[in-house]
């Protein structure tokens, strides 16, 4: 019966030292740390992590009672967290002056693909003492990535499409974004993949032109009421500048939850999901 003592006491151990007031600083990590801890032990989450149109989890932080602000060093002390994640973004100052006074500080990568998401969530799993709770998200990720693979492998090579992601002042370019990863994983291609400029920028009407993509893709938020998605594709559709593009020809503009396409955690695989099941509605379903 020693061996169980053992464990016994090593569990009760490492219970008193499982992080129980914990505060939260990007949207990212509010979505991963939610999944491992729940509301109960998450007590500060980010602010966008309220706005349905960035946040996969605004019905769920209702409960949790505090918004992290990341300049005020003194408000995030007074919630008296046991530790706080902040995001690599965040200004080195601001991070050394709560480490300065005593905080347990875990400096958050931001993820930009699967894999990232992936180490993120297990790194955040061993610091919140839920490590199979991490394995378990993975797993799932996995299976429902399997399973739309599965269901793309079908699709005939001519039927690939080339996409774009379009917004209201056209379409915004950058080296290296999680959505091509999405595109890659939903059996398609960021057409702005083929630019390899190694600087973001907004990209004009003749290059998207040039690009020509198959399909248009449109962010589906309305972040202040006055600004439906449904009106900026009759919009698009309507533009004599995108004719010469087959997605303008076919008429084809998709509508995909901008929470979706904008997480980097777990909830991308719901952004290859719903562009697969968008996009190739003949091969692919939930």
């Amino acid at each position: 019966g020693l061996n169980m003592t053992a464990s016994k006491k090593a569990s009760a151990e490492s219970s008193k030292s499982k992080p129980m007031r914990i505060v939260s600083m990007s949207v990212s990590a509010d979505e991963m740390l939610l999944a491992l801890v729940g509301d109960k032990r998450l007590i500060a989450v980010s602010p966008w992590s309220d706005v349905p149109s960035v946040s996969c989890i605004s019905n769920e932080v209702k409960n949790i009672p505090f918004r992290a602000q990341g300049s005020n060093a003194e408000a995030m002390l007074a919630m008296r967290g046991d530790l706080i994640v902040v995001p690599d973004y965040s200004r080195a100052e601001a991070v050394s002056t709560l480490r300065e006074s005593g905080a347990n500080v875990f400096v958050c990568p931001t993820p930009h693909s699967i894999d990232e998401v992936k180490q993120t969530l297990r790194q955040l799993g061993k610091l919140v003492g839920e490590e199979d709770k991490a394995e378990k998200i993975v797993v799932e990720m996995e299976q429902k990535l399997q399973r739309i693979s599965k269901q793309i492998a079908n699709i005939p090579q001519e039927k690939r499409v080339k996409v774009l992601r379009m917004q209201e002042k056209g379409s915004y370019y950058a080296p290296k974004t999680s959505f091509m990863e999405v595109c890659r994983l939903a059996g398609m291609q960021d057409a702005s993949e083929a630019l390899k400029y190694d600087y973001s920028c907004t990209l004009s009407q003749e290059e998207i032109v040039l690009l020509n993509p198959d399909v248009f893709v449109l962010e589906n938020w309305n972040y202040d009421g006055r600004h439906d998605a449904s009106e900026l594709q009759k919009q698009l559709l309507s533009n004599k500048a995108y004719q010469a593009t087959k997605a303008w020809q076919k008429q084809r503009a998709v509508l995909i939850p901008a929470n979706h396409l904008l997480t980097v955690s777990q909830y991308m695989v719901e952004a290859v999901e719903d562009m697969a099941v968008a996009i190739y509605p003949e091969y692919v379903h939930r």
